[in-house]
């Protein structure tokens, strides 16, 4: 509490005495309330983890660096302190050193691991500090991480609010080197306080001194409250000084932790977080988050197209691929819909047996305001009715609407020439029995169709992709039934290709391939 008293002084002299403390308490407020935040977001830091709930219990703490890609990252582990018993040491990739001295970890190999055997105490504690280069765009970030272990499964012993999955108890990224997210682990603490660099250290210190000075004043003037009579001043600024302290402390304590689909990469920001070791699938797991910002809003499906090279390295946890090779993951939105600045995340896992460095390139595919949106996925109901579902009656079952659109949504001459062979094949199954004309009308155009495919795409390419379609199209017992009846009625006829296959395309041509 500040104190204002009525001693014999002049009416300035007392405006003094209410001032100066206060602005010093202010001051010295405001200088560590600025410096607090950014300490405790630097590194270096020092880690401080209470394993009290594993004490005596036999672990490992696996300290991984992963290699995203370049540029190189150096991690240093150093100054460890522990009531626990330290065993043997098992380092895998660029790792020197141990935890009695100071760990190096470079990322000259994709995966760099100390892997040390312990029996935990109550707590242990070591200064992490690591270069801070981002990482180039194609790029994952290098990202550093600790685990406790279970000796006998490889596992983690505890359970953590890690998002990937794989229960780490902190993470590191080249992306983001000032911040380190800590995850919550069940029954196990994880500090992060800042090791402030020494001119650094003087400003706090200056701080600190300003208010002791403000504190030793108050305490002088209380004890000389028998001699002067004192009342309680205004407290305005002590609570702004407390104020100023509490933001600090808690920056401490809260470190931060249409019809056919478009490519929409050119308008879609991606954020990847660090791959991180998951030892349960043993895959290599990242968060990816998709932000819209472009002009419009994004319909759903949102798929994203993930190509790694070299190919001995893939997406494990993929919805499908395509037939060129890419792998995809669909990935739901809230409410059907990313409207502009909206942010969607997907885990993706990759596995990595040989656990070589790795690119990875992602495209970006959905459907943007001003196209239809393609019809629902019928599911199992769309195989019961022999012409299935065609919610929007426009000739072609929704679910080969959907292949189509998906499956070659790069591509607009693909998805315009299928289409119409769709809607074709989609006539022989409404063949008569018995019609032989009705049957021919229905093979010279799906004949024309495929013309049409094999000029544009050479006769190898062109009948793969009708084959695919006709699989697609044909997919149960009744309608290949259905199928085989109208050819039956074909014995003896002929069919011609056009002389011009390139007037066989009922369709404006975009640019060919």
């Amino acid at each position: 509490m500040a104190y204002l008293c009525s001693q014999p002084d002049t009416y300035d002299h007392v405006k003094a005495r209410r001032l100066i403390p206060r602005l010093t308490t202010i001051i010295a407020a405001l200088t560590m309330a600025l410096l607090l935040p950014t300490l405790a977001q630097a590194v270096p830091v020092r880690v401080t983890i209470n394993t009290q709930a594993l004490a005596g219990v036999p672990g490992q703490l696996a300290f991984d660096l992963v290699d995203g890609g370049d540029p190189h990252t150096i991690v240093d582990v150093s100054a460890f302190v522990s009531d626990s018993s330290l065993g043997s040491v098992t380092r895998t990739g660029a790792v020197t050193g141990d935890l009695t001295t100071r760990v190096k970890f470079t990322d000259n190999a994709f995966f760099n691991e100390l892997l040390q055997d312990i029996v935990f105490g109550s707590a242990l504690s070591f200064v992490l500090d690591a270069s801070t280069l981002a990482p180039v765009s194609n790029s994952f970030p290098d990202g550093f991480s600790l685990f406790l272990l279970d000796p006998a499964t490889g596992n983690s012993l505890i359970t953590t609010t890690d998002p990937t999955g794989p229960n780490a108890l902190f993470l590191w990224g080249s992306d983001s080197p000032s911040l380190i997210s800590v995850f919550e682990g069940t029954g196990i603490d994880v500090a992060v306080t800042a090791v402030p660099e020494p001119d650094t250290l003087a400003l706090f210190g200056v701080g600190a001194a300003m208010l002791a000075l403000v504190h030793a004043r108050r305490r002088r003037s209380r004890q000389g409250a028998g001699k002067l009579q004192c009342a309680p001043g205004n407290r305005r600024g002590s609570r702004l000084a407390r104020s100023f302290i509490t933001v600090a402390m808690l920056a401490i304590s809260h470190i931060p932790v249409s019809t056919n689909a478009a490519d929409v990469t050119a308008t879609t920001s991606i954020k990847k977080s660090p791959l991180v070791l998951n030892r349960t699938s043993n895959t290599f797991d990242s968060t990816v988050t998709l932000t819209n910002t472009g002009a419009t809003s994004y319909t759903a499906p949102l798929r994203l197209f993930v190509m790694v090279t070299p190919s001995i390295v893939s997406l494990a946890n993929g919805t499908g691929t395509l037939p060129d090779g890419k792998s995809f993951i669909d990935i739901p939105l809230p409410g059907g819909t990313l409207n502009q600045g909206q942010s969607v995340s997907t885990l993706i896992k990759l596995r990595n047996l040989p656990r070589v460095t790795f690119n990875v390139a992602f495209t970006v595919d959905a459907t943007t305001s001003g196209q239809g949106p393609l019809p629902p996925d019928p599911g199992p109901a769309g195989a019961i009715p022999l012409l299935g579902i065609d919610s929007d009656r426009d000739g072609i079952r929704d679910d080969v609407q959907r292949y189509i659109a998906l499956t070659y949504s790069h591509d607009t001459n693909a998805v315009n020439g299928l289409r119409i062979l769709s809607a074709t094949y989609q006539e022989m199954l409404k063949v008569p029995a018995g019609s032989v004309a009705a049957a021919k009308a229905a093979n010279d155009k799906a004949w024309r169709n495929r013309s049409c495919l094999v000029y544009l795409y050479g006769a190898r390419e062109g009948h793969r992709r009708a084959k695919a379609l006709f699989a697609e199209q044909f997919n149960t017992q009744a309608r290949h039934k259905a199928w085989a009846a109208q050819d039956d009625l074909l014995g003896g006829q002929s069919f011609e290709s056009p002389r011009n296959r390139s007037t066989s395309c009922d369709f404006p041509v975009a640019a060919r391939p």
